[in-house]
């Protein structure tokens, strides 16, 4: 459900939903920083349904009282002081003042030479009771508009109030100087307590009567009461001519203190411009009288009302009373007013009649009569006291009032609440896309994570199968090369036993260390326990493949050996076995020397024999072997002949165990 401001009270409202007033741009400008979207797309939704239900600003047109303006001044740095003064003190709740409207283009209005900066004061007559309700500056923003300012007072009790400006605007006309205001009303509950007031100016402008300083109390304003809603009503209007003299009677059905009467002017307004002035159906003089008996026999006079001119007339002419028990209230056309000063083309009527009692309006909805044949717009006197205008539904002035000031607010408020949403909204898109794209990257990249870890899964694979043959070749390979070698010494070691029996012990270590092998053949680099001393590993490798030629071994190095990490172990071990195979099966040699030298920043590994040479290759078994290990080996044919297979092997810190295997 939609939000909605109460109307009565609307600046306890504005300031519940956080609406800017005068003096809390500040505040207004934090709540736009820090702000959820949400609370933003809210507070326009709030605005929104707000704007809907609130009066309109309906400006009225043809002739008729302005306001006041002083005589123009050299500097806007002016002080001009207006003062109103009324009857009696009287608790106020609020002072509203209404600024002078210009047209300043098609479609276009705006307040014209409204101050930019003044202090308004109220109090009564006792000495030194004089307070400053409010000050303004040009940094609250009370400019551009056209709506009423309203001044909260809070039950203050004044029997006046002053204006006192400290820097003047310019006239859109002349672009000179001057202060120009429309109205100025106190308001104590719904009762205008200003209106009709004595009025204190320096001078009196010599503008006419469209510019009277008395203009200021009039009760006349530059709109049309214009509600929301789609509820009107005709004026009841005689016909032209008829009635003598005209009047109008409206029952109260009980007695009432009647002390406020406003009378809405029926002024023809849905044409533009409009077929008559706004003293249309407006007597030049009018008696109103108040009465207990339906003759009227004990009739008081309540008001007389002249209006000579249409300065002297606007949409609502409102008058304060002083209270008088009735139960009938008749309106007498004393003078009527003369189209074309013709008798034949007088009117007489309104749109509105209503009786205050207090805050109520005691003749809405009932009876009233005339003695006269109605014209062409009510074709009865309901309409009347029907609560209803050509425009709407018809309120409080001060409520009215209230509600063109708010929409004021809230129509400035909303463009700025707009804007910072749509750069939210065009940072969240820019964020989205954003999104998108890392999204979209993301994806990518976990689809080309997961063929990355497929090819790698596959390469694991392959080298998995690659390293169990090459270790099954290896490892088993030379054990049972050497088993069988072992196998032929025994056998022709029959006739010497103790020679035999070394022989078989180390047939049967061999045995036992080649299941140790097959056991760890398909990851040998988790065998922790193989080749732990790979120095006396190298050495007794040595001594049983090369046992029938003559060999030799040598170490540099020897503690940096101790602390290659058991993978590296093994896989040299290998290396090493795969080279003296190679040399026992295919080289015919009968000498074999290696050699094994280790930096801190580089293991060799090198193994040459006398053989019958090479061809500068290196066997494919040999040459896997180097790859897994993460070396390189080179064969080459020393001076003296034969050949030298060498393997280089860089060392990075992760190859080695910070303790020595020892």
């Amino acid at each position: 459900m939609k939000k909605c401001f109460h109307v009565a009270g609307w600046l306890g409202s504005l300031l519940a939903c956080g609406a800017p007033l005068p003096g809390t741009a500040d505040h207004f400008d934090l709540f736009l920083r820090e702000a959820a979207l949400a609370e933003l797309e809210e507070r326009v939704e709030a605005i929104d349904a707000n704007l809907n239900v609130l009066s309109h600003f309906t400006l009225r047109g043809g002739v008729g009282a302005i306001g006041y303006r002083f005589p123009y001044r050299a500097r806007a740095e002016t002080t001009e002081v207006i003062g109103i003064a009324w009857d009696k003190p009287e608790l106020i709740d609020e002072i509203i003042l209404v600024p002078v409207i210009r047209r300043a283009q098609v479609n276009h209005y705006e307040a014209d030479a409204f101050p930019i900066a003044f202090s308004v004061f109220c109090g009564t007559s006792d000495p030194g009771n004089e307070i400053r309700l409010a000050t303004f500056t040009e940094a609250d923003g009370l400019l551009p508009r056209i709506a009423p300012l309203v001044i909260p007072c809070n039950g203050i009790q004044a029997s006046w109030v002053r204006i006192e400006t400290a820097r003047l605007s310019k006239s859109a006309f002349d672009e000179r100087c001057i202060f120009q205001l429309a109205e100025i009303m106190a308001f104590s509950g719904d009762r205008n307590v200003a209106l009709q007031g004595t009025v204190q100016v320096k001078g009196e402008n010599t503008g006419g009567q469209a510019w009277k300083s008395g203009n200021l109390v009039d009760g006349f304003v530059p709109y049309l009461m214009d509600a929301a809603g789609d509820e009107t009503s005709p004026a009841v209007v005689s016909g032209i001519g008829e009635g003598d003299p005209a009047t109008l009677t409206i029952d109260l059905e009980a007695v009432y203190p009647v002390d406020r009467i406003h009378l809405h002017a029926a002024l023809v307004g849905d044409t533009l411009p409009y077929m008559f002035d706004s003293h249309f159906g407006i007597p030049n003089q009018l008696r109103i009288e108040g009465a207990l008996e339906p003759d009227f026999a004990d009739k008081v006079t309540l008001l007389n009302l002249k209006s000579p001119s249409e300065f002297d007339t606007g949409p609502i002419i409102m008058r304060n009373l002083a209270p008088q028990a009735c139960r009938y209230v008749r309106l007498v056309a004393k003078e009527p007013h003369y189209l074309g000063k013709r008798a034949e083309q007088t009117r007489f009527g309104f749109a509105e009649v209503e009786l205050f009692s207090g805050n109520t309006n005691v003749a809405l909805g009932k009876p009233a009569s005339a003695n006269f044949n109605l014209g062409y717009f009510a074709t009865n006197t309901v309409p009347l006291t029907d609560g209803q205008n050509l425009y709407g539904k018809i309120m409080p002035v001060r409520t009215w009032l209230n509600e063109l000031a708010l929409r004021h607010e809230l129509e400035k408020e909303r463009p700025r609440v707009a804007a910072e949403l749509n750069r939210r909204y065009a940072r969240q898109k820019w964020q989205v896309a954003w999104l998108v794209r890392l999204a979209s990257g993301l994806g990518i990249s976990i689809v080309f994570g997961m063929l990355l870890e497929w090819v790698f899964r596959q390469r694991a694979i392959h080298r998995t199968r690659e390293r169990i043959a090459a270790d099954i070749h290896d490892e088993l390979g030379a054990n049972l090369h050497a088993i069988g070698l072992l196998g032929n010494l025994a056998r022709t070691l029959k006739n010497a036993p103790d020679e035999q029996e070394d022989v078989l012990i180390h047939l049967q270590e061999m045995a036992r260390r080649t299941g140790l092998a097959a056991r760890h053949c398909t990851n040998m680099l988790e065998a922790d326990e193989l080749h732990e001393d790979l120095v006396d590993d190298l050495r007794r490798t040595t001594e049983r493949l090369a046992a029938d030629l003559e060999h030799n071994i040598t170490f540099e190095g020897e503690p940096l050996l101790h602390r290659l990490k058991p993978a590296k172990r093994v896989d040299l071990m290998l290396f090493y076995k795969e080279c003296l195979i190679n040399v026992i099966r295919h080289s015919g040699a009968t000498r074999v020397v290696s050699r094994v030298a280790m930096t801190p920043q580089q293991l060799t590994l090198s193994v040459a024999d006398n053989g019958c040479g090479t061809q500068r290759t290196v066997p494919s078994s040999t040459r896997r072997r180097a790859r897994l290990l993460g070396g390189r080996a080179v064969a080459t044919t020393p001076a003296e002949g034969g050949t030298l297979i060498q393997l280089t092997l860089p060392i990075h810190r992760w190859n080695l165990s910070k303790w020595s295997a020892s």
